[in-house]
């Protein structure tokens, strides 16, 4: 009998509890991911600091979505927090479907879109413009990623490509100004990406999307995008949404006590400069406006290097200063170009921005030429109204002396007869 209740205790042994931190974690399993997870780099949202003389497209389009926390993000998070929180998202059985819901400092935090929709104030305006989700649903067809391009690039930018002629990505420095913006606000907010240079054919309709006022479900989006995050096993995967974590933290009331916190670096805010920026080599790919053609450049290239090998033949020892020379002279050139690019690309920049503000100066002052003559027509009734209420008080008094003589006639009338 001994040795049977030997075994029987033998068989309880592995079933006790592992000890863990339970104020930050759920459970042993959570811990040990935060192991894994401690390591990974936090990459913030950025801020947007455009006021609304540079872009006030870009602004209504931001108010209209309701997204001024989501382009004004907390400047000052705790890192460890925000890997605390992700640490317990992460879900022991893959196959069950997330809760959206994690543990921080005692607290249980509700990441789901409800939640983020009501943490970040976001709204739900109806657009006419097919959704976003249905579009990557369907895959966009050719004639689709033609008409991207066309709307969010610089004229004569185009996909790279697969060898087999598939759109893979477009660059990041052949976006239009507003296209950049949007760019960065998704990249780092909504579909997270670490190359900033590539932008692939999901974030480039997202893009589309913005600029064409189509809809689609951040809230969704970024709820999916912890989930994926927190699950995702690659060493060089990135934690994101900082900022929005902060603030699901602070709503579930979450009390940080930290004496050595891990403070988060905040991203380079996205500006007007940054928007209108192109490097030289980007200007090198778009068509010069009364610039050799090709085939000229061509013909002066082979003529150029036939002097070159001219003169390396009469004056070796000059050889090597004249391309030196030349190379300076080539560069000055090119750095002119792009600077002159630039400032044509800021010019027509900001005309846009006048003719846009005109426009709306005008419908400004229609509607409220519209409205001042419906308060008119409200005040010219309202003084019709009161005349004729005036004229129905007339009547009533005269009726009602009329009826008081009326009265006193009778009632002299009795009197004579009696």
């Amino acid at each position: 009998m001994a040795s049977s209740s030997s075994k029987r205790q033998k068989r309880k042994e592995p079933m006790e509890s592992v000890p863990f931190d339970e104020k930050k974690f759920k459970t042993a399993f959570h811990e040990r991911e935060f192991e894994r997870i401690r390591e990974r780099k936090i990459l913030p949202e950025l801020t947007f600091q455009i006021n609304a003389d540079e872009s006030p497209q870009i602004l209504e389009k931001i108010e209209q979505r309701g997204w001024q926390l989501l382009t004004s993000p907390e400047g000052k998070i705790n890192g460890n927090l925000i890997k605390e929180f992700y640490a317990n998202v992460v879900r022991e059985d893959k196959t069950k479907a997330p809760t959206f819901k994690s543990y921080v400092r005692g607290k249980e935090v509700d990441f789901s879109p409800n939640a983020i929709t009501r943490v970040l104030h976001l709204r739900s305006p109806h657009f006419f413009e097919e959704s976003y989700q249905a579009r990557i649903s369907r895959s966009p067809d050719n004639n689709e990623l033609s008409e991207i391009v066309a709307d969010i690039c610089v004229i004569a930018a185009d996909w790279e490509r697969y060898t087999d002629g598939r759109p893979k990505f477009i660059k990041r420095g052949d976006l239009s100004p507003e296209a950049k913006g949007w760019f960065e606000l998704v990249r780092r907010s909504i579909l997270p990406a670490a190359n900033n240079s590539e932008v692939n054919i999901n974030r480039a309709t997202m893009v589309h999307c913005l600029i064409q006022d189509g809809e689609f479900n951040v809230n969704e989006l970024i709820a999916e995008g912890i989930q994926d995050s927190a699950e995702k096993v690659d060493s060089g995967a990135r934690l994101w949404y900082p900022s929005t974590i902060l603030c699901l933290c602070n709503k579930a009331k979450v009390v940080f006590e930290d004496s050595n916190p891990n403070w988060v670096n905040p991203g380079r805010p996205v500006t007007l400069e940054r928007l209108v920026y192109s490097t030289p080599a980007q200007q090198q790919r778009r068509p010069q406006i009364g610039k050799p053609k090709a085939k000229e450049r061509v013909h002066q290239e082979e003529h150029h290097q036939e002097e070159y090998q001219q003169k390396e033949q009469h004056d070796p020892d000059n050889l090597n200063m004249t391309y030196l020379l030349r190379a300076i002279e080539d560069l000055g050139q090119r750095h002119m170009e792009g600077q002159e690019q630039i400032l044509n690309l800021q010019t027509n920049w900001l005309s846009q921005q006048k003719a846009w503000q005109k426009q709306q100066m005008e419908q400004q002052q229609e509607h409220y030429s519209r409205l001042t003559q419906a308060i008119n027509q409200v005040n010219e009734r309202q003084e019709l109204q009161e005349k004729h209420l005036q004229e129905l008080n007339q009547r009533q008094i005269a009726q009602m002396k009329t009826f008081n003589e009326f009265s006193v006639l009778n009632e002299g009338r009795q009197l004579h007869r009696e």
